[in-house]
């Protein structure tokens, strides 16, 4: 005696490149919400959150790059800072000590001090202090993008 099983291998590869398909969809949709929300958190960071805005210039830098599908890769992205606002990498790391402001463009630099306006040929200025305003946000936003890419499995390949 024996027994034959037969199976149609074009319905499988059929059925599985429709998961596969899915799955790359919902896969590159959460990858966008996450990176909105994470950008979203960049904002407030520098809206306030850890630094004061001033100009607004490198707000203005913090952008999101949409999922991207490339072989079998999917990718998306937050930027902020580069070379529009290069300043902001000193405030995220700190500055590495004193450094001295000269005048460039007149004799004397003027500003503001406690007792009123201030002349000085001259100021040593401190380090920026470290007020991390990008990274803090990675390392928060990990746990989130590993539990939406996780729900994205269980929902596509659920029984």
């Amino acid at each position: 005696m024996s027994v034959t099983i037969t199976v149609k291998t074009a319905q499988i590869t059929d059925y599985v490149e429709k998961k596969r398909a899915t799955l790359i969809d919902m896969l590159a949709e959460r990858i966008d919400l996450v990176d909105q929300m994470f950008a979203d958190r960049v904002r407030g960071n520098l809206s306030g959150g850890v630094l004061q805005t001033q100009s607004g210039k490198l707000l203005s830098t913090v952008m999101q790059t949409p999922a991207q599908i490339s072989g079998n890769q999917i990718y998306g992205a937050v930027t902020a800072g580069g070379t529009d606002a290069p300043y902001g990498i000193y405030f995220e790391e700190g500055g590495t000590g004193y450094y001295e402001i000269r005048p460039i463009n007149a004799r004397v630099l003027a500003f503001m001090g406690e007792g009123g306006m201030i002349f000085a040929k001259l100021v040593n200025h401190p380090p920026t202090p470290k007020l991390p305003w990008f990274q803090p946000e990675v390392d928060a936003i990990r746990p989130e993008m590993n539990d939406q890419l996780n729900q994205v499995f269980a929902e596509v390949l659920k029984p």
